[in-house]
């Protein structure tokens, strides 16, 4: 994005604006018959969200704007678990396209129909893994990131409310895993590797491995931008404890 990123200043009001929007349109959809289980946010974990939206809403967010790149969002689910909380990822389907086969965050270009960025984030994540709109609260969004395949994507970070029934579309992901984000909040567990070229630019790249997956590439960069901002949160301490690779069994996760 060297030379097409500007900040946006205007991330206060407006972007919570449209993510009010994008969640109140959600609710107007029809209710499932079963009545989802709330999810639990332990008194650590609900410090930690809400420091999360306060720093996302007060950063200056880096925007895309490219000629020939389409607009794209992903949702950065956060899943409240007994042991705390969680990040979901997907596998994509191996399809021979770019990505194919590669560890991402549920996300997709933006449809003429969506409302806003947010509202493609919240729809293609109940597309990809059945993860309902209404179920989600909007935190707030990172910095676009450009892909090789030709998007700009803004990464949604989502509070999931509900627990979340996984579905998923066999054209689009193979599987479901979550992360525990203490892991995710240790330093030891990520590793910068070789910088790409890009658009002129020399991009950092990060990588991060658990339970034999391996989060790289584009998610890498965006998992790597919400690291960066939590780990500097005043609760970012009560999740960073070291814990081991294996992730507690939770109803209708993909195995």
């Amino acid at each position: 994005m060297s030379g097409s990123s500007s900040p946006d200043k205007g991330t206060g009001p407006a972007p919570a604006a449209r993510a009010r929007a994008s969640n109140a349109a959600a609710r107007t959809k029809a209710a499932s018959a079963a009545e989802p289980e709330v999810a639990f946010v332990a008194e650590p974990e609900a410090a930690f969200v809400a420091e999360l939206e306060a720093a996302l809403a007060c950063r200056a967010r880096r925007l895309g704007r490219l000629e020939g790149f389409r607009p794209a969002a992903v949702l950065v689910p956060l899943v409240p678990r007994r042991d705390g909380l969680h990040l979901a990822f997907i596998r994509r389907v191996e399809d021979g396209r770019i990505h194919s086969g590669q560890v991402a965050f549920p996300g997709g270009g933006m449809e003429a129909e969506d409302q806003d960025i947010y509202a493609t984030a919240l729809r293609e994540a109940e597309e990809e893994v059945g993860i309902p709109p209404s179920s989600v609260r909007i935190l707030g969004a990172l910095d676009d990131s450009a892909t090789i395949s030709s998007y700009i994507v803004t990464p949604v970070v989502g509070l999931v409310t509900e627990l979340p029934d996984y579905r998923l579309d066999p054209r689009e992901a193979q599987e479901v895993f979550e992360v525990p984000l203490a892991f995710l909040l240790d330093p030891s567990n990520e590793r910068q590797v070789e910088d790409v070229e890009f658009l002129g630019h020399r991009w950092p790249l990060f990588e991060y491995r658990f339970g034999g997956k391996l989060i790289w590439g584009a998610t890498g960069r965006i998992l790597n931008d919400l690291l960066t901002l939590a780990r500097a949160l005043p609760s970012a301490g009560a999740h960073g404890a070291p814990i081991s690779e294996a992730p507690e069994e939770h109803p209708g996760e993909t195995p």
